[in-house]
């Protein structure tokens, strides 16, 4: 779990933008809503326990429903997560669908140190694992864990791994810099023909970038 002080850092630093903080397990709960400006955030957090159980996919698409839905401008979820599902009854594609649905830019981030990091790269080449110094509890949470980042990684996201959460504050202003340089652009074409070819360009002038396209 993130250390209490962290998490009050964390969402201090995003006095400059409108925020709302939901916490969640089973079930999520709006901790902080979007006019809320408290002197002392600590009284807010003293009470957040983790019980062992994870509703990942239900509670992001709760908050698009229910807290980012009907706001304006651009959305982005910043999502402090092991990535591990335990208890949803929607899956990856129905929260990803929800997100895209109403507009919503998820960025999960995860923690991670030097040795998560040296097994989770072994897990990553053909060779076997080396399980003698770690528990089978360990390996098959690393296991799922890769698979959550996989499954970003293929619906166009990216995940941000956080080192022993200590560096929350650069990777929230890098967060807020990458969301202002997104201009997103809509093309739909004339023909009735669903079948018939047709070429889309796009240019980027003098500032360097990059395209993404997304074809559905």
């Amino acid at each position: 779990m993130m250390p209490l002080g962290t998490a009050l850092d964390f969402f201090a630093g995003l006095e400059q933008e409108q925020a709302a903080f939901v916490a969640f397990s089973r079930t999520p709960r709006v901790i902080l809503d979007w006019e809320e400006k408290p002197a002392s955030l600590s009284s807010y957090f003293e009470d957040l326990r983790t019980d062992g159980q994870t509703a990942l996919h239900d509670s992001v698409i709760w908050v698009a429903q229910n807290v980012l839905k009907e706001r304006s401008g651009k959305k982005l979820i910043i999502l402090i997560t092991d990535g591990i599902d335990t208890t949803s009854k929607a899956n990856f594609e129905d929260m990803i669908s929800e997100a895209r649905q109403t507009g919503i830019t998820i960025y999960p981030i995860i923690y991670t140190n030097r040795f998560i990091q040296r097994y989770r790269k072994k897990l990553g080449k053909r060779e076997s694992p080396i399980r003698r110094s770690i528990s089978r509890e360990f390996h098959n949470f690393i296991v799922l864990q890769n698979r959550f980042v996989d499954q970003i990684l293929r619906f166009g996201g990216r995940t941000i791994f956080s080192q022993e959460f200590q560096d929350l504050n650069e990777i929230y202003t890098d967060i807020i810099r990458e969301m202002k340089s997104h201009y997103v652009m809509f093309y739909q074409s004339g023909s009735e023909d669903r079948e018939s070819a047709r070429e889309v360009k796009m240019y980027t002038r003098k500032i360097p970038g990059k395209i993404f396209i997304e074809v559905s």
